[in-house]
């Protein structure tokens, strides 16, 4: 249990450091066009890479990890650690409400529906385009 718990740790530490970094890197800038800038651009791109690292470990990585013998802790650290760190869905719900207040509604669905659509295609992406 331990080991476990220290692996989804190390993970979340990782992940949230790099989505940290990402928002550090995309400045703060408030100008919304038709694509998010600053924190915004940078909770997109977190939460893209962060499905596209995750379907990538469904896709091959588990089986890889099976090699091991604490494969388990390795998964958890990887998908429930690193993964979790790196995507946010709190400050995706904010700088929705954000680009609500600037743009509109309109702006704001727009996101969320770029989000879920890059999401979930970085996702099946990593997950089944390997096996292609």
């Amino acid at each position: 249990m331990i080991p476990a718990l220290a692996a989804i740790a190390v993970g979340g530490t990782l992940g949230a450091l790099l989505r940290g970094t990402l928002v550090r890197m995309a400045g703060n800038q408030d100008d919304f066009g038709w694509w998010p800038r600053g924190p915004a651009a940078a909770t997109l791109i977190s939460n893209t890479l962060g499905c596209l690292l995750f379907g990538l470990w469904l896709g091959f990585g588990s089986s890889w990890a099976a090699e091991f013998a604490d494969s388990l802790d390795l998964e958890l650290g990887i998908t429930i650690g690193f993964c979790g760190g790196l995507t946010t869905f709190s400050t995706l719900c904010s700088d929705a409400i954000r680009l609500a207040n600037q743009l509109g509604s309109r702006a704001a669905g727009l996101y969320l529906a770029e989000t879920i659509f890059l999401g979930l295609s970085a996702f099946w992406l990593g997950a089944l385009g390997l096996a292609l």
